[in-house]
């Protein structure tokens, strides 16, 4: 008996290699870029009219693939998708940044557009490595709020981001 019910066990490594071939099949870049689904929105006024902004179901540490799927999404702008950190070698950094006075004046002076992600440090990251420069990210919205995932779908403004410690890095746009 014990031989009958090894044979209808699972094995662990076949699963695995399946699945594999199935991720072969699809491709890595289309399973990586699966989009989530949207649980509701977050209604937001933006100089005067009405945005609905996404909440996906995401699971991990997704800051990045939010932004990635907001912009697209609200003002269909297509970043190659990657970590928050390496948004600065495979998308277009328009502007280095210090602070928030920084993005204030940017946007006055329509530097910083509707949908251009924002670099953030997170000084209580544990992803902070040598060489990152930051390690969060979020989208723009304007009227200087932002769209971030922070293990939470979440709208927030300049002062809100000042207060939860992050410091702005740079400003990114999409390749072209």
């Amino acid at each position: 008996m014990e031989k009958d019910d090894e044979r209808r066990k699972p094995n662990n490594w076949l699963v695995g290699l399946a699945l594999l071939g199935f991720i072969g099949v699809i491709g890595l870049e289309q399973w990586r870029n699966r989009s989530p689904d949207i649980e509701k929105y977050i209604n937001v006024d933006i100089d005067g009219k009405n945005l609905k902004v996404p909440d996906y179901d995401l699971k991990g540490v997704p800051c990045a693939q939010y932004a990635r799927l907001t912009a697209k999404n609200l003002f269909d702008l297509k970043y190659v998708p990657c970590d928050a950190w390496d948004h600065i070698k495979r998308n277009n950094v328009v502007e280095r940044v210090d602070d928030f006075g920084d993005l204030e004046s940017l946007s006055e002076e329509g530097v910083l557009k509707q949908g251009m992600l924002i670099g953030l440090y997170n000084p209580d990251s544990s992803f902070n490595k040598e060489g990152r420069e930051f390690t969060h990210v979020g989208v723009y919205l304007g009227d200087g709020k932002i769209a971030h995932f922070y293990k939470d779908s979440l709208v927030e403004n300049f002062e809100e981001l000042r207060e939860r410690g992050l410091i702005p890095k740079a400003l990114i746009a999409p390749k072209n």
